[in-house]
């Protein structure tokens, strides 16, 4: 039932979209600048998501979420073992997921960042567009500090720099996500 969620909501648009995928390079490149905010994004990330996990122990209804992990990371979460693929096949399915993910993320990305990052509030609504992926309540803090320093970007220089930025930012969440799968 997931797979077909995953294809229904990340694989088929992606595939849609690919059309899309010459002039997303051409923005990560006139945006390159963007990257730099990548790593503070992430650590700010991961230091709000430790404190957040540690308040869903305390309070259990932070854990909810339609799947509790982002639909992006779907195959990440150990699937192809799960689906009773394992050794070469198992690592070639992981591999074949994780580039599907990247190219996902590199042409949605840019369309939050061109739809959400002109108002405060945009933030905010951006941040809750996470739940329909998938994430628990609890991720959801770590998301909209993620989303202020995406803002502070785009006010401060392009959508084409705080899509870098983003994209940089989840390219080393699903890296951490791959690897911790192992």
């Amino acid at each position: 039932m997931e797979l077909l969620f995953y294809l229904a909501m990340i694989v088929i648009p992606t595939f849609l979209a690919l059309k899309e995928l010459p002039e997303r390079l051409r923005s990560l490149h006139r945006g390159c600048r963007g990257f730099l905010y990548s790593p503070v994004a992430f650590i700010i990330g991961l230091f709000t998501l430790a404190i957040s996990e540690f308040a869903a122990e305390a309070l259990p209804f932070l854990k909810w979420g339609l799947l509790g992990y982002n639909i992006v990371t779907l195959p990440l979460m150990d699937a192809s073992t799960e689906a009773g693929t394992s050794g070469l096949t198992g690592q070639i399915l992981s591999f074949a997921f994780l580039l599907i993910s990247i190219l996902t993320i590199m042409l949605f990305n840019f369309w939050e960042e061109k739809y959400f990052r002109d108002s405060y509030k945009l933030v905010v609504i951006w941040t809750f567009t996470h739940l329909i992926m998938g994430t628990t309540l609890y991720a959801l803090p770590p998301i909209f500090c993620q989303g202020l320093i995406f803002k502070h970007v785009y006010d401060k220089y392009s959508v084409d720099h705080s899509y870098a930025a983003h994209f940089g930012t989840n390219i080393m969440l699903i890296s951490l996500a791959f690897l911790l799968s192992y």
